[in-house]
């Protein structure tokens, strides 16, 4: 992890390894501490006065999955992907909008300004033929 960015996107990755922290739980803890970084610095009593629930609190505290991070980092680099986290200004405006937005997105190639009404497609890793076939109709 030579790049400097590439060792701010640890804590971003590591903060949704923590079981319980899903996307609205870690968009309250962003709004409240700013970074995930400063969120692992927090103490278990500033994260339940952020409203985290003590068992979390101590969760996020004692976290040691460091190690997965750093190996997503790397598959991220093999791949020449990046990470584009909510702070970062390339973030897409429109996704900001959406009840639950993802905390940082897995980005192959640029985001660019004709991206902004691009769509996008989520689903299941192992998708059902019935799903690939709609997301294809949906698509074209």
């Amino acid at each position: 992890m030579a790049d400097a960015s590439q060792v701010e996107w640890r804590p971003w990755l590591a903060l949704r390894m923590v079981h319980g922290v899903g996307p609205v739980v870690y968009q309250s803890l962003l709004h409240a501490f700013g970074t995930p970084a400063a969120v692992f610095e927090a103490s278990p009593h500033a994260l339940e006065c952020a409203g985290v629930r003590s068992e979390l609190a101590q969760a996020i505290c004692r976290f040691d999955g460091w190690r997965a991070a750093d190996e997503q980092i790397e598959r991220l680099v093999r791949s020449d992907a990046t990470l584009v986290t909510w702070n970062d200004p390339f973030y897409p405006v429109n996704l900001r909008q959406i009840h639950d937005p993802p905390p940082f997105l897995f980005v192959h190639g640029k985001l660019e300004a004709r991206d902004a009404a691009a769509v996008a497609v989520v689903g299941s890793r192992q998708v059902s033929a019935y799903g690939l076939r709609v997301a294809r109709e949906i698509s074209e």
